[in-house]
């Protein structure tokens, strides 16, 4: 089974958090049945990460818990939420907030 996060991926969205600049790229990208979340932030004192969510009615801001993100089993199956592992990207989050506002949700 693969990591939930990289130790790199940890490292940039705590560095994320820690730094001055609100509007850094996502680091991180999870899927699971209509529901994507691309994450650009984490605090490990909360152990709640923040970025653009999208539960298929539309994408908005927000702090999402990760233990209760790897406790989603999407029905009928029961499957876990996923990783991107190809995501990447250097646009801003503020890129991706825009273009779900135009699109209706997260495509990325």
């Amino acid at each position: 089974m693969q990591k939930f996060l990289t130790d790199a991926q940890l490292r940039q969205l705590v560095a994320n958090h820690n730094a001055e600049e609100e509007d850094t790229a996502p680091v991180v990208k999870f899927f699971g049945g209509a529901a994507t979340w691309l994450f650009n932030e984490y605090n490990p004192e909360t152990e709640c990460f923040y970025g653009l969510c999208d539960l298929g009615h539309g994408a908005e801001l927000g702090y999402v818990d990760m233990n209760e993100l790897k406790g989603i089993k999407i029905p009928p199956f029961g499957l876990g939420v996923e990783r991107d592992y190809y995501f990447e990207t250097t646009k801003p989050i503020s890129h991706f907030i825009d273009k779900a506002k135009q699109d209706g949700g997260i495509y990325a």
